[in-house]
């Protein structure tokens, strides 16, 4: 069992992903926007941070991800992007910000898990 930073504005999203990451017998750390994000992320450590990329606030998912990937205390955590765009443009432009794999909107269960399990195994460089 790991912890699981998940990042969701939709409070609906966010008590699913928290719920799916439940099930999978993981711990979840749910935050509304990305204003706190870098800071509980150095304090918690997660094994993995669930991003929704359009959220509000000061910083958008894609800006969140970049600063997380050049911030030493949690640059290496993979960063699982979520998002309820399907366009394959929408997937390069997150992992090229830095995330380290996407699920669209509305997860599903089999698919989230085979992204966090995805994620997990992936050595950090």
């Amino acid at each position: 069992m790991v912890a699981i930073l998940v990042i969701e504005d939709d409070k609906h999203n966010a008590h699913l992903l928290a719920e799916m990451v439940k099930l999978m017998g993981h711990t979840c750390i749910c935050l509304p926007d990305g204003d706190a994000a870098l800071e509980i992320a150095c304090q918690q450590q997660p094994a993995l941070i669930i991003l929704d990329m359009r959220l509000p606030g000061r910083h958008n998912g894609w800006q969140l991800a970049r600063l997380f990937k050049q911030h030493a205390c949690v640059g290496r955590i993979p960063i699982l992007a979520h998002s309820v765009e399907v366009d394959p443009e929408d997937r390069a432009r997150a992992l090229a910000a830095g995330c380290d794999d996407y699920i669209p909107r509305p997860a599903r269960l089999a698919h989230l898990r085979e992204s966090i399990a995805r994620c997990l195994a992936t050595p950090a460089v």
